[in-house]
């Protein structure tokens, strides 16, 4: 039911995608897709998160200063945030669960900027008190913001997005983090740049510590080899998997259960999948 909704929705996306492409501005492209994805998520997200636009801040941050500008912020509706005019935000980084950037095509250039941006995202400075954070929620730091990319087109392949991926950190001296064997050992290691990329109707690329775990990873864990990255490349299932991820994310924290996002995937027979 979910997957069969969603595959509904990521092709009305696709076909909507086409009415903005006849403008001649690339932000008369840009901007209509960005809405289309905000109301998707808006009318499917639960009323704990909200959905915004604009950067993010932290307890050093500083009036004035460069800071990134995130198409999409799903955050913590419970938190302020400061409103800077124009439907533009600033948001407390203790609240922001996810960043989502929107591509109308994508390209090596637009994922070198989705990298650097999550890169930054990663290495703002939460304030917390340990022991209070602890006993409030059991765990002993906040979770990690994801960073994800949305493209309504893009190759074919997604290995060629992952080479893109690889090639990015390396140029921004970043480490392509090497992750261990085994499920729970890789969702003990945070991603150090994007989380994940998702191409409409084409498919996706994942960093390996998510909580859906594809046959292809099991097996290669059976073999005790390590892989960090995962594509998978499929015209149906992407917003659907995102969509279970996030929702995953959601319930991770906060106090409520949290679910298990593959079961709503068992009958969804895959496409050709990559381990890498």
């Amino acid at each position: 039911m979910l997957k069969t909704h969603f595959d509904a929705i990521e092709d009305s996306l696709a076909i909507k995608a086409k009415i903005p492409g006849n403008s001649g501005h690339p932000n008369h492209k840009g901007t209509p897709r960005e809405l289309f994805i905000k109301e998707f998520l808006k009318s499917h997200l639960p009323e704990s998160c909200s959905i915004g636009t604009g950067e993010i801040i932290d307890c050093n941050s500083k009036p004035g200063e460069m800071r990134s500008q995130h198409d999409i912020i799903i955050y913590k509706s419970s938190y302020p945030k400061l409103d800077f005019g124009g439907g533009v935000s600033a948001f407390m980084v203790e609240s922001v669960i996810a960043t989502i950037e929107i591509k109308s095509t994508l390209n090596e250039q637009g994922v070198l900027q989705a990298v650097k941006a999550a890169n930054i995202v990663k290495s703002l400075a939460e304030s917390f008190d340990p022991q209070l954070h602890n006993e409030i929620t059991n765990r002993k730091k906040p979770e990690d913001i994801q960073n994800y990319v949305i493209a309504y087109d893009g190759p074919d392949d997604g290995r060629k997005v992952y080479n893109w991926i690889i090639s990015s950190h390396n140029k921004l001296n970043l480490i392509n983090i090497s992750l261990p064997v085994g499920r729970t050992e890789k969702q003990e290691i945070n991603s150090n740049s994007v989380d994940g990329i998702f191409v409409l109707k084409k498919g996706f690329i994942l960093f390996a510590n998510q909580p859906i775990y594809f046959q292809g990873q099991m097996e290669f864990d059976k073999e005790n080899i390590a892989h960090s990255w995962v594509v998978g490349n499929q015209e149906y299932g992407n917003l659907a998997l995102l969509f279970l991820i996030l929702l995953e994310r959601i319930g991770a924290d906060s106090k409520t259960h949290v679910m298990y996002p593959a079961g709503y995937l068992k009958n969804h027979q895959m496409g050709t999948i990559y381990v890498t």
